[in-house]
C-alpha cells in the first residue's frame, strides 16, 4: 500500500479486536503500519471467534456497515479466515461490482485452499469464479502456486502475516560454538512455510556452517519427511 491510495476511499475490514490470535495480531499490525505511514482508511472491525454465534443477525449487521461505508472507487481489503473469508468474499464482490471498487481478499491460515476444496461443485466455481475477480492474497507463495495451478485462480498474490521489523542484536547471529539454532512451533508441512527454512538450511549448509533446527509441530506431509 503506497501514498496514492489516500486519494481512494481505503476501507479495511477484519479483526481489530476480540479473541486474540494471529489473525487478529497480524491485522492490528497491519493497521499500525498504515497509521505510521500516514495513510488513512476506514476500519470495520469483524471480530474473531463469533462467526457462530447469532450468524443471520451478524450477517445482516455487517451488510448494513458495507452499505453505509463503501462508495464508488473504494479499496475494500477483507481480511479474515475460511468460512468467513468465503461468505464475506461474495457479499464484497456484490459491493466492489456496485460501486466500481477494487477488492482484495487476504486469507489467513494455511489450509483455506483445502477448505475450498471441500466445497461442492457449483459453490467451488462460484468462489474460484469470485477470487478470480477481485484479488485473492495468500500467506505463502506454495499456496500462491497452487491457486493458479490446481484451481486456475487467476492473479492471487503473495501476502505474508504482518508483523513489525525488528533488528534485535542476537538476530541472525551465531553461537559461539558456531551453531545457529531456531525454533520453528506450528504445523509441519509447505502451506506454512517449512519449505523456506529447508531452503535457508541447505543455504547455512553450502557455507560450511553449522545448524539446528528444533521443530514442534504436527507432520501433515510425510513427503517432507526425508527432507527434514
Amino acid at each position: 500500500m503506497n501514498r496514492s491510495l489516500q486519494s481512494q476511499k481505503l476501507i479495511l475490514i477484519g479483526p481489530k479486536t476480540g479473541i486474540k490470535g494471529g489473525a487478529n495480531v497480524s491485522f492490528n499490525h497491519l493497521l499500525d503500519e498504515l497509521d505510521r505511514r500516514g495513510i488513512k482508511y476506514t476500519c470495520i472491525d469483524m471480530p474473531g471467534g463469533n462467526y457462530s454465534l447469532m450468524r443471520a443477525f451478524l450477517l445482516l449487521k455487517y451488510v448494513y456497515l458495507f452499505a453505509r461505508t463503501i462508495g464508488r472507487g473504494s479499496t475494500i481489503s477483507l481480511h479474515a479466515s475460511d468460512n468467513s473469508a468465503m461468505v464475506y468474499a461474495f457479499i464484497l464482490d456484490f459491493f466492489a461490482r456496485k460501486t466500481g471498487s477494487k477488492l482484495f481478499i487476504r486469507v489467513f491460515g494455511g489450509q483455506h485452499l483445502d477448505h475450498l476444496q471441500k466445497q461442492n461443485r457449483i459453490l467451488k466455481k462460484k468462489l474460484i469464479e469470485c477470487y478470480s475477480r477481485n484479488t485473492l492474497m495468500l500467506q505463502t507463495k506454495s499456496m500462491v502456486r497452487r491457486a493458479g495451478e490446481e484451481f486456475e485462480i487467476e492473479g492471487a498474490e503473495w501476502f505474508p502475516t504482518s508483523r513489525p521489523k525488528t533488528t534485535p542484536k542476537t538476530a541472525g547471529s551465531f553461537n559461539m560454538d558456531g551453531k545457529m539454532k531456531l525454533l520453528y512451533i506450528g504445523q509441519v508441512r509447505e502451506t506454512k512455510g517449512i519449505d523456506h527454512l529447508i531452503k535457508l538450511a541447505k543455504m547455512i549448509k553450502a557455507q560450511n556452517l553449522d545448524i539446528e533446527i528444533q521443530l514442534f509441530g504436527e507432520l501433515f506431509e510425510e513427503r517432507l519427511k526425508d527432507e527434514i
